[in-house]
């Protein structure tokens, strides 16, 4: 029987009601296959809202320490609080359709919602907090017209955290390819991931001193203060196991797996390549992963404002780095990103 492996890995709960496994693998791992079925999806409560998240080919879950213990404590004027954001970014750019459009995947790329407040996307490229996928967390999306547009790749952001790690235990989660199986009915996935490259990207975009005002100075959350380096882990699961695999393509080790983020950075994790042909040696369904490590050409941190990024070209490193250290454009906002990009270094 297939459970989904998000309750078993997942301490979700802000009053942490699900018991963690000590092994990093779902019980359920050996299970999943052709020949089994899929229990209803796993309902996780975050304080009193319930979330759930379907299983699928991979799943990519982001926890971190630092930071509030639960969503309601955002109300009361103690503690700190920590957003990081976990992105999926599809290289191949597609529109809301599901049509590739021949072009490189954007990151920060804007979902048309039914209040229909935002300038949407061209293409819906990045899966995270703006731009969730089909039957996310915020709104039920379905085909590719009227008033919700999003991401046609079979992505979805499932699991939203704004307020602190929790001690890793509150995670942020992003999923590709729910192997739901209902038309027709013969034991395999509806859907399947699209044939590319995947990059995995985290932002540390928010700390808050809840005991100061609005413009209070912020000083624990500087350089020096308890909550300038987050300790961070992101990890990548792909038909209930965790990678990399050993007996797979997968590189052998991942280097960012575990690190630190410091306020306004963005950190290129690792990617994945989805390969169709493939057989998986776990579930035994056409496809699967290829985990690579941090791509050469995106080793460096880029320190911006996550205000100013939209549709930008991560892709493409040289254009990405141009526009991070472009001077303020006081007439576009969005044109640069003002900030800088270096090596990553020695962190706590």
């Amino acid at each position: 029987m297939f459970i989904t492996f998000a309750v078993l890995l997942l301490c979700v709960s802000c009053g942490n009601t699900i018991e963690m496994p000590t092994d990093v693998e779902s019980d359920a791992g050996s299970d999943v296959g052709p020949d089994t079925e899929a229990e209803d999806d796993a309902a996780i409560v975050v304080d009193e809202d319930v979330v759930k998240v379907p299983p699928a080919r991979v799943m990519v879950q982001l926890t971190w320490k630092e930071g509030l213990k639960a969503r309601a404590e955002l109300d009361r004027p103690e503690g700190v609080a920590v957003d990081l954001d976990l992105h999926l970014i599809k290289k191949k750019g597609m529109d809301a359709c599901g049509n590739e459009v021949g072009a490189d995947g954007r990151m920060c790329t804007v979902m048309m919602t039914p209040a229909g407040t935002t300038i949407e996307s061209s293409t819906h490229d990045d899966c995270y907090w703006h731009d969730v996928g089909e039957n996310a967390v915020y709104y039920d999306c379905s085909g590719c017209e009227g008033e919700c547009r999003t991401i046609a790749w079979h992505a979805a952001f499932v699991l939203d955290n704004r307020w602190g790690g929790d001690d890793y235990a509150d995670p942020e989660v992003v999923i590709l390819g729910p192997i739901a199986d209902e038309e027709p009915k013969d034991g395999f996935p509806d859907v399947h991931p699209f044939n590319d490259e995947y990059l995995i990207v985290v932002n540390y975009n928010n700390c808050r001193d809840l005991t100061e005002p609005w413009d209070g100075p912020q000083e624990r959350c500087k350089e020096g203060g308890a909550y300038y380096n987050v300790h961070a882990k992101v990890e990548i699961f792909v038909d209930d196991k965790v990678a990399p695999q050993a007996g797979t393509q997968d590189d052998k080790s991942l280097s960012r797996t575990e690190f630190v983020i410091r306020p306004d950075e963005w950190i290129v994790i690792g990617a994945f390549i989805w390969d169709g042909p493939l057989v998986s040696a776990v579930s035994g369904w056409p496809g699967d992963a290829i985990v690579r490590d941090v791509p050469v050409s995106h080793e460096k941190v880029c320190r911006f404002n996550s205000n100013r990024c939209r549709d930008l070209p991560i892709w493409d490193v040289a254009a990405y780095e141009e526009w991070v250290t472009a001077p303020d454009v006081p007439q576009d906002f969005f044109a640069s990103g003002d900030g800088e990009c270096y090596d990553y270094g020695e962190r706590e």
